[in-house]
């Protein structure tokens, strides 16, 4: 099972059970590339990493980012910088990867859920998430979230009315 089969699977157990507000794949804007972002009515912003080989899961150790090391203080220091407040984090893997992944992620990223996606589509957590921080995300980083969206999925007309050089979207 490839990464994009992943992300699918992802998507539509997001849509179902999360009924996201925002739901975005590969955005840079909450510092740093995070594979899928979801944004819930209540607010509660969800990180999720797509992984489909241990080797890439233990990469991402390398990044330090959600690592059982990141210390509350730089948490709060990161969260301050980047007005970021990623409430829970998630890994979504393939399901035959589960047996050597769930002891790994649960010693390096003790408070990461995991969600398992099968061959079929369809996805189950296997791990919930432990809150990381009760903030919401503020209204800049909300913000920044929306118009990356819009930038990645906006589909932009001109339309010239009579002279007029008003942009309609």
């Amino acid at each position: 099972m490839n990464s994009s089969k992943v992300n699918a699977c992802v998507f539509r157990y997001a849509q179902a059970v999360w009924e996201p507000i925002i739901l975005t794949d590969e955005t840079t804007a909450n510092a740093g590339i995070a594979d899928i972002v979801i944004v819930k009515p209540n607010h509660d912003s969800i990180e999720i990493e797509v992984k489909v080989s241990l080797s890439d899961l233990k990469a991402e150790a390398k990044k330090g980012k959600y690592t059982s090391d990141f210390t509350d203080a730089m948490w709060d220091k990161f969260a301050h910088d980047y007005e970021v407040y990623t409430n829970y984090f998630y890994f979504a893997i393939p399901k035959v990867l589960v047996k050597k992944a769930k002891p790994y992620i649960e010693v390096n990223y003790p408070y990461a859920g995991i969600i398992t996606c099968w061959a079929d589509g369809h996805c189950e957590i296997v791990k919930e998430a432990n809150l990381i921080r009760e903030k919401k995300l503020s209204t800049k980083a909300f913000n920044r979230l929306v118009v990356s969206v819009l930038e990645k999925y906006a589909f932009y007309r001109i339309d010239l009315w009579e002279g007029d050089n008003e942009l309609r979207i």
